[in-house]
């Protein structure tokens, strides 16, 4: 049986993960000039690995990381919707230190094995 080798990268920065603000599902901002550099330096990374396919978010920060990393190669890309990142309802677009707190009882239930607490 054929070896497969799973990779997963986060997607390049955006404006809002400079400006540390959360951004889930509800916010698609897209890669700033930072994130397309460090797309590029994903891209140079993966070269030898080989990539037979990039699956990547269909928010656009994930897609253009992705169409960064396949540029100039044949690779093939999909954009997944069960890859979409979770909303964080009335948190998102929210800084993230005000955002944390409102976080912390539901990450305990989860840290205790209650994935469905919300």
């Amino acid at each position: 049986m054929p070896k497969l080798n799973i990779y997963i990268a986060r997607h390049g920065e955006t404006d809002a993960n400079a400006q540390k603000i959360l951004q889930g599902s509800r916010m698609d901002p897209p890669l700033n000039a930072r994130g397309r550099q460090q797309s590029q330096a994903l891209r140079h990374a993966m070269l030898a690995k080989n990539l037979d396919w990039i699956i990547t978010s269909p928010l656009i920060r994930a897609v253009q990381t992705g169409k960064l990393v396949q540029s100039s190669s044949s690779i093939p890309t999909t954009a997944d919707p069960r890859l979409t990142e979770i909303s964080y309802g009335i948190a998102d677009g929210q800084p993230v230190s005000l955002a944390r707190p409102l976080f912390r009882p539901v990450m305990a239930r989860w840290a205790q094995g209650d994935f469905d607490a919300r």
